[in-house]
């Protein structure tokens, strides 16, 4: 019997949970849940390769823990705060880690010639945001930039944010209560972008 997060797949139910946006585009995510959908195990979230070779369905599988919406709302702090900052001082291009370590792992869809997929599962060597300010006209961004490697390739996953406001807006997405009244209301896309 497979396990995710240290539980049976009995014990959890793989829902889809609407869409958030990442720099400017909607993307559709999902969450393991208690089969009653009472308690968040954790989300998987679309991202994208930025690396030699592409891999299918790159995602961002974030564990849920007492501290995770803490640790995230401490990452939007910082990230405002930086924003601030690199307006105030005139800073030209400038990247920095958020130092505040986030439970995430990636994963991706590896296909065969024989039809057959398999899911590939990799620590990364970072598990914090980056802090981009490219443009000193423009307003920062963050993303998890981070890299693992495989058959000795370095791969890069992203999954960026354009402004603190889509950041806070993301961060609000996957408040476990709000996510388990949109699962249990059984919230669309269309609902949610009327």
């Amino acid at each position: 019997m497979a396990t995710l997060y240290g539980f049976a797949q009995s014990q959890y139910a793989y829902v889809e949970i609407g869409a958030f946006m990442s720099a400017g585009t909607a993307k559709t995510a999902h969450a393991y849940l208690t089969p009653d959908s009472s308690t968040v195990y954790g989300y998987v979230l679309p991202a994208q390769f930025a690396s030699p070779f592409k891999l299918d369905n790159p995602v961002v599988n974030i564990y849920y823990t007492d501290s995770l919406m803490t640790r995230l709302k401490r990452v939007s702090a910082k990230y405002r705060e930086w924003t601030k900052l690199s307006k105030e001082n005139t800073i030209g291009k400038f990247t920095k880690y958020i130092p505040i370590d986030l439970p995430i792992n990636f994963a991706y869809d590896e296909k065969y010639s024989s039809g057959k997929v398999e899911i590939q599962m990799l620590e990364p060597i970072r598990k914090q945001f980056k802090f981009n300010l490219y443009d000193p006209a423009k307003v920062p961004s963050i993303f998890i930039d981070t890299s693992f490697e495989l058959y000795n390739v370095k791969y890069r996953i992203v999954l960026a944010f354009q402004n603190p406001d889509e950041f806070d807006a993301f961060v609000d997405f996957l408040s476990p209560e709000k996510l388990i009244t949109r699962v249990k209301k059984g919230c669309s896309l269309d609902d949610i972008f009327k």
